[in-house]
């Protein structure tokens, strides 16, 4: 894949073509390390966690610029990613329990409207990586017109409902965490009618070769 584009591509692909259920793909070695991240590593991020609802790596090997000719000036690497099921309302109860799947049990049971939500509170809670999530989500929504002002007003109890600790950084959370602060924004009715414009996945570019 072109490198500038990769990770955006991938993403994008796995959002809008259901019926892939697998990729393997060339990339650049940090996009790599970005699609396979850990909560609490550097590159771990919000298309780590955005990727991560419907697709997980399933193997990788690297490839040296000596397999290139001429030689690039960076490292690449071959993943394979398998899309994971995300069936049925995560939301449909309490929005602290992380509903799954039984035919997938390493997924999250997501339905579109709770994937949308999902992804983007990873956006806002990776917005200003260094900042705590109360600081970061606010700075995000804020710049966001008179609904993302709205929301912003509202994040305390948003916290709150989804039983997640404000002063805790966006790197620190797990996928089923994003999806329990969906599952919250969703039940704020009032709120997730005023924002719907903005629930939107937008994908992130990869580094550029």
């Amino acid at each position: 894949l072109p490198y500038a584009v990769a990770a955006t591509l991938v993403l994008d692909y796995f959002q809008r073509f259901p019926a892939m259920t697998s990729a393997t793909v060339m990339v650049q070695r940090e996009v790599a390390d970005r699609m396979m991240a850990h909560p609490g590593t550097k590159a771990y991020g919000a298309y780590t966690v955005k990727l991560g609802f419907f697709a997980r790596p399933a193997g990788r090997f690297p490839v040296g610029p000596a397999n290139f000719f001429p030689q690039p000036r960076v490292e690449s690497a071959v993943i394979r990613l398998d899309r994971v099921a995300a069936l049925g309302d995560a939301c449909a109860s309490d929005p602290r329990a992380g509903a799954r799947t039984d035919d997938a049990p390493d997924s999250l049971a997501a339905s579109a409207a709770d994937l949308s939500a999902a992804c983007l509170m990873a956006d806002a809670a990776f917005a200003s990586r260094r900042k705590t999530l109360a600081n970061s989500c606010k700075q995000f929504f804020s710049g966001r017109g008179a609904a993302g002002a709205r929301m912003a007003e509202r994040l305390p109890e948003l916290f709150a409902a989804a039983g997640i600790d404000p002063k805790r950084r966006g790197e620190t959370l797990e996928r089923a965490e994003f999806m329990r602060l969906a599952c919250a924004w969703r039940s704020m009715s009032d709120a997730a009618r005023g924002c719907k414009d903005e629930l939107s996945i937008e994908s992130e570019e990869g580094p550029a070769v």
